[in-house]
């Protein structure tokens, strides 16, 4: 047991260097990526129109939990970056995990699932 760690150790540091190097690599619309999901990962509250007419309002904060209430619903979702740039929401324990790329659209912030918008962010 005691060599199974050491190799998951060595192989931490030996992909340790290759996973820094992709991240100083990382193309420039990632980047932008990252910047809108720490902007809107900042703890304070933004108003949230989804496509099917669902309105509410949800905050997200930096350490990857946050705050979501929808008419009468209230949930405390985990939310997560990936590392092609898309913010994940995990609403609750029984609603799938939902993953957009977003886009900012004047003061608005738009996440989009394949092209198509599914949701719009904007400062109550």
């Amino acid at each position: 047991m005691m060599n199974r760690q050491l190799t998951k150790g060595r192989l931490f540091r030996a992909s340790a260097p290759a996973l820094l190097a992709a991240t100083l690599l990382a193309s420039p619309a990632i980047a932008q990526q990252n910047a809108l999901i720490r902007t809107v990962a900042d703890g304070k509250p933004w108003s949230m129109a989804q496509t099917d007419g669902t309105a509410g309002q949800v905050t997200l904060m930096p350490d990857g939990k946050g705050r979501m209430v929808m008419g009468s619903m209230t949930a405390s979702p985990t939310w997560r970056e990936t590392e092609n740039g898309q913010l994940c929401i995990k609403p609750m324990l029984i609603v799938p995990e939902r993953c957009a790329t977003l886009q900012r659209d004047g003061a608005t912030i738009v996440g989009l699932n394949s092209g198509k918008v599914q949701f719009r962010l904007t400062r109550p």
